[in-house]
C-alpha cells in the first residue's frame, strides 16, 4: 500500500500468513516505535508522514497485526531470521 511522507513513492505491505496470521511490514514509513512520538522529523514530508502512520497502525490494530518495523535495532534481536521463517 501507497504510505507518503518518508520518501516518494514509500510502500508498506499487510500480509495474511496461514501460521502467523496477519503481520505489516511498515517499511521506512514507520522505521521504529519511537518516530511516531517524534513526528517524522527529517521526513520530506512530515505531515503526510504523520497521517500515513496512523492509518498504518490503525490497520495494525483492525487487523490485529504483528509490525515489523523497517529499522528498529531492539526488535531486531526479537523477529525471525533465515532460515526461519513466517508462514
Amino acid at each position: 500500500m501507497l504510505v507518503p511522507g518518508h520518501a516518494p513513492g514509500q510502500l508498506a505491505m499487510l500480509l495474511r500468513l496461514p501460521e502467523t496470521g496477519p503481520v505489516l511490514l511498515t517499511s521506512d514509513a514507520i522505521s521504529r516505535p519511537a518516530e511516531i512520538d517524534e513526528k517524522f522529523a527529517g521526513s520530506m514530508d512530515e505531515e503526510a508522514a504523520v497521517k500515513s502512520a496512523a492509518r498504518l497502525m490503525a490497520i495494525a490494530e483492525a487487523e490485529n497485526a504483528f509490525v515489523i518495523y523497517g529499522h528498529d535495532p531492539q526488535q531486531w534481536d526479537e523477529i525471525k531470521k533465515a532460515p526461519h521463517t513466517y508462514s
